[in-house]
């Protein structure tokens, strides 16, 4: 009679002895697995699947779904910021709204203006202002009559027609501040400012006197954007000043950038006392509307290459500025007995130029005026 862990038996000979040996060692071996499995479930930590370890080393375990997928496809969130359940699927057990919750989307009209293209300068072909002008038109006859969703879809298709068409850009934001868009209407402010132009700063400028933009006006960031506009423009002195070496030299000098690609700068050559045949291009009192800096480039020079084929360009030194022009008074001049001044001929003078202006600074160059001295 021999004992195996506990238990009697006959000992019937060496190769019943190796049966028995074999199978106590199994009932061991199981018995020592058992007991290890037990011991790796109680050292395990029973916490939420929210709760996971912090650390690059430690990612939180996914929270049970009842359907496996993303997050994203699991909630939404709504525009009131509250997470809604998506076709019956509910937050797994011990995991907050707040862990489920994703970043707030953009609000929609902020999205589109947002989308809008970029504010092109340069004159777009001529059918699509015309395209852009006409749905400017409806969209305004729709603001008017206080349809402002359906004023707003006009005149965002008048800048997808010529994304360079403000007076559209403008309007839009005037729609959406009129429906309480606010965050849109500032996205669109920010817009006209960040561009740069000569006439965004106008637009941007213009929103103060605009009841349209009356809810704008209490929003904290409203005024900083202004300010930033007006700050960064020229008084009217020195915008001559710097019109004064293009003036003189046009080939040699860039044209001034208070010039504008698209707006139209008025230019007037005077010839009272001379034959028009001589009076330069044009004839007498040449009066020319100049549609843009290419323009107005190219219509210079031609007037400033003839004048040096004569006796050439005379500017004066003096500025005398007031509301918005100046003029280029020559305090050297010759003059007769009543004083008036006396002109050489075949040279061209530079009298005056005049801005659009806003608070005593000028945006943009309006008016070009020459006298020919016959």
């Amino acid at each position: 009679m021999r004992t195996y862990a506990g238990v009697s038996v006959t000992d019937n000979g060496p190769r019943e002895r190796r049966a028995r040996a074999r199978g106590v060692s199994l009932v061991a071996w199981l018995l020592l697995a058992l007991t290890g499995c037990d011991d790796a479930r109680e050292a395990e930590p029973t916490q939420p699947a929210a709760s996971a370890p912090a650390g690059p080393e430690a990612p939180p375990s996914a929270p049970a779904v009842a359907d496996a997928g993303s997050s994203a496809e699991a909630t939404l969130e709504s525009s009131t910021g509250q997470v809604e359940n998506v076709a019956g699927v509910t937050p797994a057990e011990g995991v907050t709204e707040a862990a489920t919750e994703t970043a707030a989307p953009v609000p929609e009209r902020v999205a589109m203006v947002r989308g809008l293209p970029a504010i092109a300068r340069a004159r777009a072909p001529r059918a699509s202002e015309k395209a852009a002008s006409a749905r400017n038109r409806e969209g305004l006859e729709l603001h008017k009559a206080g349809d402002f969703a359906a004023a707003q879809e006009t005149f965002k298709a008048a800048v997808l027609a010529d994304p360079g068409d403000l007076k559209a850009r403008y309007n839009l934001g005037c729609a959406l501040a009129r429906a309480g868009e606010v965050e849109a209407a500032l996205a669109l402010l920010e817009q006209l400012r960040d561009a740069g132009c000569l006439e965004c700063k106008e637009r941007v400028l213009a929103t103060r006197g605009d009841e349209d933009w009356a809810a704008l006006r209490a929003h904290a960031s409203y005024e900083p954007i202004v300010a930033g506009v007006l700050e960064g423009l020229t008084t009217v002195e020195d915008a001559a000043t710097s019109m004064r070496a293009w003036i003189e030299d046009p080939v040699e000098q860039a044209a001034p950038g208070l010039i504008s690609p698209r707006l139209p700068v008025y230019a007037k050559i005077l010839c009272t006392d001379c034959d028009p045949e001589d009076a330069g291009p044009g004839g007498d009192d040449i009066k020319d509307r100049l549609r843009g800096a290419e323009a107005v480039t190219r219509w210079y020079r031609a007037v400033h290459r003839q004048a040096r084929e004569h006796r050439g360009v005379v500017i004066g030194e003096t500025l005398r500025c007031r509301k918005g022009c100046c003029q280029f008074k020559r305090e050297d001049a010759k003059r007769d007995e009543d004083g008036e001044e006396q002109l050489r001929g075949n040279t061209l003078y530079v009298e005056r130029v005049c801005f659009k202006t806003v608070d005593e600074r000028a945006l943009w160059l309006t008016r070009m005026t020459f006298l020919d001295g016959g």
